[in-house]
């Protein structure tokens, strides 16, 4: 079931709440950080053992570090608590249970480091090159005139890098909704949460769909991470889901990754194919030829020669474009 985004009509006690108004504070005291890999993040931070006076907000709440209560100014971390939000650690240390990354001077909530837990809500290095993707199509095609749909939302940063009217983020996870909510409502948006697996809530047709879904193939299932057979189950079954739901003029945008194997790689054939079958227009595009090197020491990419960015535009080709390119000049 659906629900708005905007949440300035829950109770000032709401957790919800009280993340949103911790949000606005760090965005009057000027907080900025970026989120890198968390290969990254562990090397930076096994350099520290707790967060300092100097810069302290963003070891506390960019780089995670245990810190003591003094750091923080009362009201964010009466905030914190509030929230259930924060961890005590014992003598004297407490460790938010929560990040915030700044993508484009808009803030955003995520999950704590390590992102070890199967609902985790991830964001980092990948979320700013999906949203760089979404603003190069935008700068060429437009603003979308009907829906848009942030598949596998997350954060909601792709969704809401789209100044569209009507916005819909969906995703199985219901912290990752919870989340993407209070992010909307921190820039002022209103949208709808859609709970559900895919594009399966969605019904009305969309003008752009974006997805950034998990394309990996993770031994511990985290929802963020595992994207199915070979990495790119999920990655296909909403593609196929797609051409269902776009409108006579709409877009795919799929930002996602395939393992090359002996040179071969799956998801293109996989995604030509399904374009030949459902008479689709299909661009595809190879944005980076190595990335997430260190998986390729498991088991599971043992006969890959590199993991692949790629960028795919899918769109449906309809009856009236068909019928013209048939028609007598």
């Amino acid at each position: 079931m659906g629900r708005p985004g905007a949440l300035e009509s829950l109770s000032p006690a709401a957790p919800e709440a009280a993340l949103v108004q911790l949000g606005r504070l760090l965005q009057a005291a000027g907080y900025t950080f970026t989120a890198v890999s968390p290969a990254s993040h562990e090397r930076v931070v096994a350099r520290r053992l707790e967060a300092g006076a100097e810069d302290a907000l963003r070891q506390i709440f960019g780089w995670n570090l245990p810190f003591r209560q003094a750091l923080l100014p009362p009201a964010m971390f009466d905030l914190l608590r509030a929230a259930g939000a924060v961890c005590e650690l014992g003598g004297g240390r407490w460790r938010a249970a929560i990040r915030w990354a700044t993508l484009a001077d808009r803030l955003y909530l995520h999950s704590g480091f390590p992102a070890h837990a199967a609902d985790s809500v991830f964001f980092g290095p990948d979320t700013y090159r999906f949203v760089t993707a979404i603003r190069q199509y935008l700068a060429t095609a437009g603003t979308p005139a009907g829906q848009v749909v942030d598949v596998g939302t997350g954060s909601g940063a792709g969704g809401l890098s789209v100044p569209a009217a009507q916005t819909t983020l969906t995703d199985i996870n219901p912290l990752a909704l919870r989340y993407a909510g209070i992010n909307a409502a921190l820039q002022g948006r209103q949208v709808s949460l859609q709970a559900g697996d895919g594009l399966a809530p969605v019904s009305a047709p969309a003008a752009l769909i974006v997805a950034n879904p998990p394309y990996l193939m993770d031994a511990g299932r985290r929802l963020y991470r595992d994207g199915g057979a070979l990495g790119i189950g999920l990655s296909l079954r909403i593609a196929e889901q797609a051409l269902a739901r776009l409108a006579p003029q709409g877009t795919l945008l799929l930002y996602t990754a395939t393992p090359i194997e002996r040179g071969h790689d799956p998801l293109h054939a996989a995604l030509a194919a399904l374009a030949a079958r459902r008479g689709a227009r299909l661009d595809y595009h190879e944005s980076d030829p190595d990335i997430w090197s260190e998986e390729l020491a498991r088991p599971a990419y043992r006969h890959a020669d590199r993991i692949a960015l790629v960028t795919v535009y899918l769109r449906p080709i309809t009856q009236t474009a068909d019928a013209a390119c048939r028609s007598d000049p």
